[in-house]
C-alpha cells in the first residue's frame, strides 16, 4: 500500500493533483446523481398522473377503458381498477345512469 504523501507513479499526480482530479470527478458524478434524484422525486411525487384525477366526476366503464388505453396501460380492461377504487371508497356505481361517480370523500381529499 502506498502512502498518500508520495507521488502516485501510476497516474503521475501529486497528492494535491490527485485531490483536484478527484474533486472534479466527484462534481461530475454529483451532478449526475442529483439529476437522477430529481427524476426519481418527480416520478414518486406526482410525476405520474393519478388516473382517477384524469376522469370526469361521472364516467362510464368504456370511458375508463379509453383512458387506460390513452395512458398506455398493458391491460385496457378497467375491471380491477374500478373494483379497487370502489373498495377504497373513491367511486360508487349508479344503477340508474350505469355510470361511476366520484365520492365526496375522494373529491374533498383530492381538491385541486
Amino acid at each position: 500500500m502506498m502512502c498518500y504523501r508520495r507521488a502516485r507513479p501510476w497516474c503521475g499526480l501529486s497528492r494535491a493533483g490527485f485531490k483536484r482530479e478527484g474533486a472534479e470527478k466527484m462534481s461530475l458524478f454529483s451532478e449526475a446523481l442529483n439529476e437522477d434524484r430529481e427524476l426519481e422525486h418527480k416520478v414518486c411525487r406526482g410525476g405520474i398522473a393519478n388516473m382517477l384525477d384524469l376522469m370526469p366526476d361521472e364516467f362510464s366503464r368504456e370511458e375508463c377503458r379509453s383512458m387506460r388505453i390513452q395512458q398506455g396501460k398493458r391491460n385496457p380492461n378497467p375491471k380491477d381498477q374500478l373494483a379497487q377504487w370502489t373498495k377504497r371508497g373513491f367511486i360508487v356505481y349508479c344503477e340508474d345512469t350505469k355510470k361511476y361517480q366520484k365520492t365526496q370523500k375522494y373529491l374533498s381529499s383530492h381538491a385541486a
